[in-house]
């Protein structure tokens, strides 16, 4: 490998039906069907070379920034009635109705929307400024009215968040910061 890329390489092989790619500031798991071999993972990180390398440039930058990052030491039921405030006031100016509010130990996301409109949200993000905690809410109420990831989607965020771009890449350094304590996996 080069300096563009992780160093070490972890091929692993699981009961899944699609290979696919994880990068971290430390590795690149190359996670494949069962049946398959090594030689099937190296074409699959030659196929990809270009975005694993954006990837890793993308999470080096993030742990660089997470190195001098201060958690926020927030009590969970704070934590828990702020987000429920904060999902009822967007769902209320996006003209949705949210179902259930979840505050769950998440250890690969931030926060998700179900097909039925509940909402969960790692209870990790309670360590989060409130910027972050306003801007993590506010996306999944967003995917009460856009379920995807398109171009309405993010015009729907920035509306609100127009630095969107930038809240993203302080969640990642924050999700750094968490996995280098071991709280969180990336």
């Amino acid at each position: 490998m080069d300096k563009e890329l992780p160093g070490r390489i972890a091929v692993l092989r699981r009961p899944v039906s699609r290979a696919r790619l994880e990068v971290t500031p430390w590795e690149l798991r190359v996670i494949v069907p069962e049946g398959l071999g090594e030689e099937y993972a190296y074409r699959l990180i030659e196929r990809h070379r270009g975005w694993i390398a954006r990837k890793y440039a993308e999470l080096r930058i993030a742990l660089e920034e997470a190195e001098r990052l201060e958690l926020v030491d927030r009590p969970l039921h704070e934590f828990r009635e702020a987000v429920r405030s904060l999902t009822r006031r967007y769902a209320e100016e996006l003209g949705v109705e949210p179902g259930k509010v979840y505050i769950r130990r998440m250890t690969r996301r931030w926060g998700s929307c179900s097909s039925h409109g509940n909402i969960n949200i790692s209870s990790l993000a309670r360590h989060l400024p409130d910027e972050l905690i306003e801007y993590l809410v506010y996306h999944e109420v967003c995917h009460l009215v856009e379920r995807n990831h398109g171009k309405r989607f993010w015009r729907l965020v920035a509306r609100k968040f127009p630095n969107y771009g930038e809240l993203r890449k302080k969640l990642l350094a924050y999700q750094v910061k968490l996995a280098m304590l071991g709280l969180l996996r990336l």
